[in-house]
């Protein structure tokens, strides 16, 4: 159901530098006898695409793409490979643009959970088919697969694989492919050991992250350092004597690496900051009660600040999902709860993606049978329109020059306790204006009638005392209404309320 579509009515023509309009959404795609997970999204010219994978009675597995538009409307849905066996996507880092401006999507395919194989999919944006790629290994099963466009014009296939007839355990498993998917080498790394992330590093080499398990340590975060031929040049292991949960690990522009994981006794998130050869410069620990971990690969901004999606247990052992921002520092800026309005303790966000409004996107599912594909759109604060299904644009006045109707209204203070006064310009063509304030749920919480003074003739300029009494502190959207079904709008902003 759509909450609110607020938009300004410029009445003059003269103004310049409008601030882009905030859209946020929160949506649910499902259906009645398959199982659908969307596991990355990345954004396009007019919406988003979403790849993932589904499952149907008659053992039926496909990867799909959905094109969704701005407020996450369901454009086309196309099948990019099926089969009657087993295919799996994972992660947010399995999708990304080519070099020729298309799309690559890695995952694992095969007869069945003990013999499946790396799978890459080349298609455009409209989900026609441009290449298929199996590597076959008939002696290994292989896992988590992702996909990196490398800076020689090939990629980089990184996941986990394990050989059936050694019995040695799994292991980190990198493939170098040239500009066309064809194998040039590849490499494993570790005993025991799961990858959930890869990227390639500034020197031209790769950093891995994940977990691994020891008879003496249990699991441990485990991080590997490779050059550009996939030579190991060091390998690091973080974490307690306890089990601990996998780490994700990122390069920073100075060329050290930062570090998110979680140790497991004491229940805590980890984040670390690691030299060049992976050696620990400083750590910080925070409890989130019963921490689970990571959910989405990380997002980090040219200010070195990270944005990552976990998940802890809140009171009652609900699984509370959090996108969480961490300064330069490591010290958390804010966090903002996520959901799906499904089965909470079934919520999972594979992918968090930066959007042009300077917010983000993000994919995942909501697990319960049949799972659910899960995307929603939120602000550069973490806040989006509610509970699926929503959405809503709000348009911040951000204007530099203007000599428009819009331009000239103020609240102040803000933030505000108590009350707060606008100030506005009433068009001449309309006996009165209507204030409404929204909460970020899209409900209506309140709304004033605003009028030209005591003067019909006053018309610009009129102040009118706001009463906030019975409103909860928090952040609101307030719109200015034209009379007459409300269905066009003057101005809108925000309003901080303590």
């Amino acid at each position: 159901m759509k909450n609110i579509i607020a938009s300004i009515i410029l009445i003059a023509c003269c103004y310049q530098d409008i601030q882009a309009q905030l859209v946020y959404f929160n949506r649910v795609y499902n259906t009645d006898t398959t199982s659908m997970l969307s596991v990355a999204v990345k954004p396009f010219t007019d919406g988003y695409l979403i790849v993932g994978g589904f499952t149907a009675p008659l053992d039926y597995h496909a990867f799909y793409l959905r094109k969704i538009n701005m407020l996450g409307y369901t454009e086309t849905m196309t099948i990019l490979d099926d089969c009657c066996s087993y295919s799996t996507l994972l992660f947010g880092n399995s999708f990304i643009e080519t070099f020729d401006g298309n799309y690559v999507v890695s995952g694992v395919k095969g007869t069945d959970s003990d013999n499946r194989d790396f799978k890459i999919l080349k298609f455009n944006q409209d989900g026609d088919e441009l290449g298929n790629y199996l590597y076959e290994t008939p002696e290994s099963i292989e896992g988590n697969a992702q996909i990196i466009a490398t800076q020689d014009g090939g990629y980089l296939l990184a996941g986990w694989t394990s050989n059936q007839v050694t019995a040695t355990g799994s292991k980190f498993f990198i493939m170098k492919l040239d500009a066309g998917f064809n194998e040039l080498w590849s490499a494993t790394y570790g005993t025991w050991a799961t990858l959930l992330y890869a990227e390639q590093t500034q020197d031209g080499g790769y950093v891995l992250s994940g977990y691994r398990y020891s008879n003496a340590t249990g699991y441990d975060m485990y991080v590997v350092k490779t050059d550009s031929l996939g030579t190991l040049q060091w390998q690091k292991y973080f974490g307690t004597d306890e089990n601990d949960n996998g780490c994700y690990v990122t390069q920073l522009a100075n060329g050290e690496y930062r570090l998110l994981g979680a140790i497991d006794t004491p229940d805590k998130y980890y984040i670390a900051q690691l030299n060049t050869t992976g050696s620990e410069i400083w750590h910080k620990e925070y409890s989130f009660n019963e921490v689970c971990g990571n959910s989405t690969t990380p997002y980090v901004n040219e200010l070195n600040q990270v944005f990552i999606v976990i998940y802890y247990y809140a009171p009652g052992q609900t699984k509370q999902r959090y996108l969480i921002k961490f300064s330069a520092e490591g010290d958390i800026l804010w966090q903002m709860p996520l959901a799906s309005g499904s089965n909470p303790n079934e919520d999972y966000l594979r992918d968090i993606e930066p959007t042009p409004d300077g917010g983000f996107v993000l994919a995942g599912f909501n697990y319960a049978s049949p799972a659910s594909s899960w995307v929603l759109k939120v602000d550069s604060l973490g806040h989006t329109c509610g509970i699926a299904p929503c959405d809503s644009i709000a348009y911040p006045i951000g204007i530099a020059t203007s000599h428009t109707q819009a331009a000239q209204t103020t609240l102040h203070p803000n933030p505000a306790k108590g009350s707060t006064t606008i100030t506005y310009s009433l068009p001449p063509q309309l006996p009165f204006v209507v204030l409404e304030l929204y909460n970020l749920q899209g409900e209506k919480v309140r709304y004033w009638v605003l009028q030209p003074s005591l003067y019909p003739s006053q018309r610009e300029g009129i102040s009118q005392a706001l009463d906030l009494a019975g409103i909860p502190p928090g952040m609101y959207v307030w719109r200015l209404a034209l009379p007459g079904g409300y269905e066009q709008y003057e101005a809108s902003g925000k309003l901080v309320v303590e």
